[in-house]
């Protein structure tokens, strides 16, 4: 089957051929890779775009004064996503070729041909790590500490065909390797500091009084006082293993000791969240009655009902009284800074949609702009949250204000 050179059907087939290295595209990876076409339309139509803009810069930097260079003009690359019919026609072209190769020659002839049709350079570098990516969707979505093998995230025959189409685009496999390995850990290795490693705890996450879990459930109640909480597992993970980093960092250790991804989920889901038991039942009730009628009429496109506001306010009180609560289980005085810090930047990295997010309005002086409405990272329930955490700490003013600066320039973190 022939395809336009650097079309997105040629990419594809390069993909598929990779997937197919133990014989078969299961379910879940043909979905994956259908959903990846769009995204390989978005990417590359923005690589495009930033190319173009370095292409205009470097070229009236170090133009040619003297005399205009004539360029070919290049066919433009039209690659863009496809339909699922599409790729069940490629995928069954290439089980039915790989099917005809006996081999290993066979399978390096088959792997020149269907790269040729990819020429694009910077086409051929995404294709090759999105291969590591795809390939992987069947095995489990994280590693505990310490990279893996790759053959346990991904089948031997299918390393082999990505192995093969790498040395066709002449792409390092190792570098792809350890940049797919690294990603596959819960934790970043850019938040750890020089010197520092991270050593697997195989022992059960402490929970209750003072402790890092205790920690996380008070930042997720905080973030979740507006009625509008939006996080994944990666964000709270990640969360979680900065405030590893730091309280090994305050007692001079240079050993991160986490435990596995597995049991973090599960404290994340029975620890994490377990709070909402004790909000008050009716006052639940109320907001998920509130609720579906503010949905009823964004359907029939109506106002926001000024009587939805005495159960959101109910809800955000009750909120506080738990969160009163649970501030008691943080009593060591050398965790309050940590406490507060994390309350922040999950406050700050809750995405907040539907109620009560605050704007302020921007103007740039003697731009000839129009104001422009930007909208705040925490909300008024946020904030209120953290200065009931502010009180129940004590901070000294002049330690805490710069402690804010900081926390609000990112200097101590992001999430």
């Amino acid at each position: 089957m022939e395809y336009k050179e650097n079309s997105m059907e040629a990419a594809m087939r390069c993909v598929v051929f990779a997937l197919s290295g133990d014989g078969n595209v299961s379910d879940d990876e043909f979905e994956a890779s259908l959903a990846q076409t769009d995204e390989l339309e978005r990417w590359f139509g923005f690589a495009n775009v930033m190319n173009s803009a370095f292409d205009n810069i470097f070229s009236s930097m170090f133009g040619d004064e003297e005399e205009e260079v004539e360029e070919e003009e290049e066919e433009e690359i039209i690659f863009e996503a496809i339909s699922e019919a599409t790729l069940k026609e490629i995928v069954k072209d290439v089980l039915a070729q790989t099917s005809k190769c006996e081999s290993a020659s066979d399978l390096k002839a088959y792997a020149s041909l269907i790269t040729s049709s990819v020429s694009n350079e910077t086409i051929q570098g995404r294709i090759a790590y999105i291969c590591f990516e795809l390939c992987g969707v069947d095995s489990d979505p994280m590693s505990d500490v310490g990279e893996r093998a790759l053959s346990d995230h991904i089948e031997k025959k299918e390393i082999r065909n990505i192995k093969y189409l790498c040395s066709c685009f002449n792409e390092d496999f190792k570098d792809l390797e350890e940049s797919y390995l690294a990603n596959k850990t819960f934790y970043d290795d850019d938040k750890l500091e020089e010197g520092e490693t991270v050593v697997l705890d195989e022992g059960d996450i402490p929970v209750g009084e003072n402790t890092p879990i205790q920690m996380l459930k008070i930042g997720i109640l905080c973030a979740a006082s507006d009625i509008d909480v939006s996080f994944t597992y990666s964000t709270l993970m990640e969360a979680y293993f900065m405030m590893l980093c730091d309280i090994a960092r305050a007692k001079g250790e240079k050993e991160i000791k986490v435990q596995s991804g597995e049991k973090l989920i599960e404290a994340i889901d029975s620890i994490g969240f377990s709070w909402m038991d004790q909000i008050d039942k009716k006052v639940v009730d109320d907001v998920n009655e509130m609720a579906r009628k503010r949905s009823e009429d964004m359907e029939k496109d109506l106002d926001y009902n000024p009587a939805y506001d005495a159960p959101r306010e109910a809800y955000s009180e009750d909120c506080y009284r738990v969160l009163k609560e649970e501030l008691a289980l943080v009593s060591d005085k050398s965790m309050h800074k940590l406490l507060y810090k994390y309350a922040f930047l999950l406050t700050q990295a809750d995405e907040d949609r539907s109620w009560g997010y605050r704007v302020h309005t921007r103007i740039v002086a003697f731009s000839g702009e129009p104001p422009e409405e930007v909208k705040e990272d925490q909300t008024a329930e946020e904030l209120h949250c953290l200065e009931i955490i502010r009180d129940h700490c004590e901070f000294d003013e002049d330690m805490f204000y710069g402690f804010q600066r900081r926390l609000e320039d990112g200097e101590l973190g992001y999430l």
